[in-house]
């Protein structure tokens, strides 16, 4: 009989089962199972990353929160802009991750977090006078050809109007504009230049300044001298003889990229709405779309995709030549941007979600 009252009292008392869905918190008994999916940082610091993400994930109810705070934290330990968002195991083959400078990708049961820093270069946050500064003392000593077919006059005569605007010029434009005059008063026709810091992320061997497939028709010399990056060349030549007008090549998108490929340091905020943080998110993004297509389209679906992984959808980005379109939206505040990237308008902002 007391067998029967203990085996009916374990039938009848209601049994509790932790459960969770996927919006929930982790919670203490979930602790063990935590792990690092992928990673190129050290281990170690893989490892720490993990123990913080664990420990902010527990002290805050609110998930975003927790990952903001994780961001900040984690930035401060180990330096520069870091980001934390919540994702499914698919971002390892998105182009965030390829982008992306250091990442951990880490399984906190029953979420997803990546952490990540984007590709990141100190000189780019140097002005246009401190690069010129910092490359007058080596202007005759360091230097390097990535790409050239000029005759050897016109380089030599290249690097004489370059080494002598870099010593008396402020201001990229101010040694462009100086450059293609002595070259067009020496040897007639157009002449362009374009200067950008030799730290960027644009490829050394000309790519993503010259267009691979065509050989690289038009004269040029592509090279560094100290903290700068120099474009020197004569646009190409129609069949019939005539140079193409300036004016014309300036409308062709493939050129107007080109040419902003090399002028990222000069982009320029209009209006904008978000944070100082957010708003350099929004360029390093919008470059490196720049650096790595060659369409307003690809760029555009790259910006995105891209924010749309980091904060939810839905992000629109807007791209055209600066004062050739127009554009009517709603958006939801604060997220809204409107910048220039040499003469490339961008507009990126955040819809209200349907």
């Amino acid at each position: 009989m007391h067998f029967f009252r203990v085996f009916m009292i374990l039938i009848l008392t209601p049994t509790f089962i932790h459960t969770q869905d996927e919006n929930s918190m982790p919670y203490l008994g979930d602790e063990a199972k935590a792990k690092v999916v992928q990673t190129n940082l050290e281990k170690s610091v893989a490892e720490d990353a993990l123990k913080m993400a664990e420990s902010d994930l527990l002290k805050y109810d609110d998930i975003e929160t927790a990952l903001d705070h994780l961001s900040d934290s984690f930035g401060q330990k180990y330096s520069g802009t870091w980001y934390c968002i919540r994702v499914s195991k698919a971002v390892l083959k998105s182009k965030l991750v390829k982008q992306a400078e250091s990442y951990a990708l880490l399984n906190i049961p029953p979420i997803d977090v990546l952490l990540f820093k984007l590709a990141d270069n100190l000189e780019d946050s140097l002005s246009e006078s401190q690069l010129i500064e910092a490359t007058r003392p080596v202007v005759d000593s360091d230097f390097e050809i990535f790409q050239n077919n000029l005759p050897e006059d016109e380089q030599n005569e290249v690097l004489i109007a370059v080494r002598w605007a870099i010593k008396n010029e402020l201001k990229f434009n101010a040694i462009e504009e100086a450059v293609t005059d002595i070259l067009e008063s020496k040897y007639g026709g157009q002449w362009r230049c374009f200067i950008t810091c030799r730290g960027s992320k644009i490829s050394t061997s000309g790519e993503g300044m010259i267009d691979p497939r065509k050989k690289s028709i038009e004269p040029l010399m592509y090279f560094g001298i100290g903290k700068l990056k120099i474009l020197v060349y004569k646009p190409k030549v129609e069949k019939s003889g005539s140079q193409i007008k300036k004016e014309d090549q300036s409308y062709d998108m493939y050129e107007v990229i080109k040419e902003a490929r090399l002028n990222l340091i000069k982009t320029e905020v209009n209006y904008t709405e978000m944070t100082g943080p957010m708003q350099q998110l929004m360029f390093q993004i919008a470059h490196n779309g720049i650096n790595n297509y060659d369409s307003y389209e690809g760029i555009t679906k790259y910006c995105r995709e891209v924010l749309d992984y980091m904060y939810g959808k839905p992000w629109e980005c807007l791209m055209g030549l600066d004062g050739q379109f127009y554009s009517y939206f709603w958006y939801k505040k604060p997220f809204f941007i409107n910048f220039k990237v040499d003469r490339i308008r961008v507009i990126i902002i955040k819809q209200y979600a349907y």
